[in-house]
């Protein structure tokens, strides 16, 4: 059954508890979360609207009883945890993945270093050997030298005298 207003019936409001300001517009109006008495109605109910800055006029809002704000606060925390584990998961997804990225990195480094040793040891290998090769030839040459020099010496003229 719709009940109508006559013009000249006045709509009061009582705000029993400010609870919080949760925006403030550049013209000075508040989007306001209260708790307030309409027509003069006990228990007063939540209420979301904005606010002129002296509280005179109003926009249009919400008024919301008890059992209704408690479904909202329900539904927006099981939103909040759903969140929360979400990122949690994602969190730990993203920390796996750097932790595999950081242990193929490593692997990486420790791929190159192996390289690095191998060539480092082949390198001290072939400068071993050439210095090998250094020696027997100084040695070849020496051991030519001392022959080179009996065979002069054997073969001068003050041999034969």
């Amino acid at each position: 059954m719709a009940m109508e207003r006559k013009q000249n019936d006045t709509v009061t409001c009582d705000i029993a508890d400010h609870l919080t300001v949760i925006a403030v517009k550049e013209n000075g109006w508040s989007k306001e979360f209260n708790l307030v008495s309409w027509n003069g109605q006990q228990p007063p109910k939540f209420d979301i609207r904005e606010w002129s800055p002296d509280h005179t006029k109003m926009s249009k809002g919400i008024t919301l009883y008890d059992y209704e704000m408690r479904k909202i606060c329900n539904a927006y925390m099981k939103f909040c945890n759903a969140r929360t584990v979400s990122e949690g998961r994602n969190n730990r997804n993203a920390a796996a993945e750097a932790g595999m990225r950081a242990g193929e990195e490593a692997a990486k480094q420790q791929e190159e270093a192996e390289r690095e040793d191998f060539a480092g040891a082949e390198m001290k290998a072939g400068q071993e050997a050439a210095i090998q090769r250094q020696e027997a030839e100084k040695e070849d040459f020496d051991e030519a030298k001392i022959q080179h020099e009996s065979a002069d010496t054997e073969a001068s003229p003050e041999a034969f005298s």
